[in-house]
């Protein structure tokens, strides 16, 4: 946090994040004293303008935080605009980003992405800050990573039929949220995913988007069957397979019958609780998170196992 109020010249600033946005994220800023206010957004997930400008009528803007959500460009030159006007830092996250790609990255301050979200490695994220803006530098991090370690070396050994199901992991009903944490890790690089970064070619990278770009498309020609479920559109590299249900219990009952033949389905965000209880002013938030499905693309998949999967599903009418 420290290097917020640094940046920003102010103790306790007001920080600006979109409604759809994942509540357990917003930990270190809460434990740090910052004020959250909770933006909407449109059904295709930019800001709704019309909105931000009325709120800013009455709350301050001292940071604007703009998400390219699963991947996809956001409204860069706006959001430029909208910070500009209200003396406010643009900080672009980019966790659902591989790398920097289009315009992704071009308008902000500072722009963070994720690696840990992609790669197999433990921790990491990349901070990239334009020049003049002060951040104090992060010292290097001496993070435990044993449990890491031999999860992965589990994972290497053991048959698939033995290893741990990543179903028994996380909440098991489509509506519910983890309990928020407030425990704040230091923020950091371990040695091990320090390591991995440096040992990351282009050869790699290629691999890695090639196999998510056929997962996207092995998920999309499965679930072509399942008529009334739009297939979201993917980003240059997909970081999950969106699917959007005509209702919540459509999409409770795909997530049901994905869980059943073992695919690890996830609902996200878990929604801010200041958003959950404004519905009217968070509608199409709201109504996304009791829509969305998100489904695993990452590169441990094959598209043959994806054709397996479909062919067991059984969504219910």
């Amino acid at each position: 946090m420290e290097r917020v109020a640094a940046a920003t010249g102010k103790p306790n600033p007001t920080i600006w994040l979109p409604d759809y946005f994942c509540y357990d994220a917003t930990a270190p800023l809460r434990q740090s004293g910052a004020v959250l206010q909770f933006y909407p957004v449109e059904a295709a997930l930019r800001p709704d303008w019309a909105a931000c400008r009325q709120i800013a009528g009455s709350i301050s803007v001292d940071v604007f935080v703009l998400v390219h959500t699963f991947g996809h460009e956001n409204d860069g030159t706006a959001a430029r605009a909208f910070a500009d006007g209200h003396g406010a830092l643009l900080v672009e996250d980019a966790a659902h980003v591989l790398t920097s790609s289009g315009a992704i990255g071009a308008q902000g301050d500072a722009v963070f992405f994720s690696p840990h979200k992609w790669l197999p490695m433990p921790d990491g994220a990349i901070l990239w800050a334009r020049d003049g803006l002060t951040i104090p530098p992060i010292p290097p991090l001496i993070t435990p990573t044993a449990r890491w370690t031999l999860k992965r070396l589990i994972q290497s050994l053991l048959p698939a039929a033995l290893q741990p199901s990543p179903i028994t992991q996380g909440p098991q009903r489509f509506l519910e949220d983890p309990e928020p944490t407030d425990a704040v890790p230091e923020p950091g690089l371990s040695r091990v995913a320090m390591a991995m970064l440096g040992d990351l070619t282009r050869s790699d990278l290629d691999a890695i988007v090639a196999a998510r770009r056929t997962n996207h498309a092995a998920w999309v020609l499965g679930l072509a069957a399942i008529s009334d479920f739009h297939i979201h559109p993917a980003p240059d590299v997909p970081y999950r397979c969106v699917a959007e249900a005509p209702s919540v219990e459509r999409a409770e009952a795909f997530f049901n019958a994905l869980r059943a033949v073992k695919v690890p389905a996830e609902s996200w965000p878990d929604m801010p609780p200041s958003v959950s209880a404004n519905p009217k002013q968070h509608e199409t938030a709201i109504g996304l998170r009791h829509r969305l499905v998100m489904l695993p693309v990452h590169q441990d998949l094959t598209a043959a196992e994806i054709t397996q999967a479909c062919s067991f599903l059984v969504v219910p009418a």
